[in-house]
């Protein structure tokens, strides 16, 4: 019984510790917040789940993004979805609005902002999107290789070659 609630304890101040990075880079990649809880909640079912049978995981964190990333896609797969960002969510993850009403000409700006987002994010491959969420939620170059299964001499190809691309975007 000891043990368990050793298991429980760890679990649970892994998930306080690695809930909000995994939530954002889920949402990023699912462009659904809703979604994204619920499958950060499952990654952390699957952490209990494989230290309770003995599973011996060398890097917690890189482990938890890679059992995103395979969920997402598995839930990308299942609904055979056209990537399209919802704007209402992305806007509440992305933007933290100090007035919970904001009036009209926020809306607008908010919803300009939201369209050069998404006409950015499509200019870019699936890999580059993927490793460059990863980095803005601080995983190194090898933990990125190991959450995407690439080599880790390739993570900075995909990142510079995304970033080259975004930077061609025009921000008007």
């Amino acid at each position: 019984m000891e043990q368990g609630s050793r298991l429980e304890e760890t679990v649970s101040k892994l998930f306080e510790l690695l809930k909000d990075p995994i939530c954002r880079y889920l949402t990023l990649t699912l462009r659904a917040r809703g979604e994204a809880e619920d499958l950060t909640q499952e990654v952390f079912l699957r952490l209990y789940t494989a230290l309770a049978c003995g599973q011996r995981i060398k890097s917690v964190r890189a482990w938890v993004f890679r059992v995103a990333r395979n969920l997402a896609t598995d839930l990308q797969r299942k609904k055979d979805l056209v990537v399209r960002v919802d704007p209402e969510s992305f806007i509440t993850l992305c933007v933290q609005c100090p007035d919970p009403s904001p009036d009209a000409e926020q809306m607008v700006l908010e919803g300009e902002k939201q369209r050069r987002l998404e006409e950015s994010l499509s200019c870019l491959s699936r890999q580059e999107q993927q490793c460059i969420f990863l980095r803005l939620e601080g995983l190194s170059y090898l933990e990125i290789a190991e959450v995407l299964g690439i080599s880790r001499t390739t993570v900075p190809t995909y990142l510079s070659r995304g970033m080259k691309k975004l930077a061609k975007v025009p921000l008007a």
